[in-house]
């Protein structure tokens, strides 16, 4: 949508046909073009690619494996990728990947593929960085609770357990 108002226009539509579920995390390159990333069916943010999209045109092509990418006036695009964020050169003049990728920020926190999609990491015009430090879910002990609130602690070592779900009768959690 322009500044100026009017009606939304979709940039870029999902190719089922490709497996692709959807567009995400736009990010504006200077010169107008827009990265994102593709996200697939089934394979988690391991399997999402990031792509280019050239607005005045509507094609778009992909740079890469990885999710949720910015570029760094440093001639760099940091994005995250295998659990970790990791930046890669790039040439802003032909708009592509000129070298291979590195990790960065290893006490960064992670992207949560189950939907929140909070920011994680900022970059600035002047290249300055700002992230949330630590892991996305920390370590916690499973417990049981019963009705009357007495806690018993389970036999199971710390670990960043995300949605336990207990079934119908209760006898089992997954």
């Amino acid at each position: 949508v322009s500044a100026d108002g009017g009606t939304p226009v979709d940039l870029t539509t999902p190719d089922r046909s490709k497996h692709e579920i959807g567009h995400w995390w736009p990010s504006v390159l200077p010169g107008g073009g827009i990265l994102f990333t593709i996200a697939t069916d089934g394979g988690g943010l391991n399997d999402a690619r990031i792509a280019l999209l050239d607005p005045s045109t509507g094609t778009y092509r992909v740079l890469l494996h990885g999710a949720k990418a910015e570029w760094f006036p440093s001639g760099h695009l940091v994005f995250f990728h295998a659990g970790r964020y990791r930046a890669v050169p790039f040439d802003l003049s032909s708009a592509t990947v000129s070298g291979e990728s590195f990790p960065v920020l290893d006490d960064a926190r992670e992207i949560d593929p189950a939907g929140d999609w909070s920011q994680t990491v900022a970059v600035t015009s002047t290249g300055a960085l700002a992230y949330l430090a630590g892991a996305y879910v920390p370590a916690s002990r499973l417990t049981w609770i019963d009705a009357e609130g007495n806690f018993t602690p389970l036999a199971f070592s710390p670990r960043p357990y995300v949605g336990v779900k207990l079934s119908p009768d209760g006898r089992r959690a997954a």
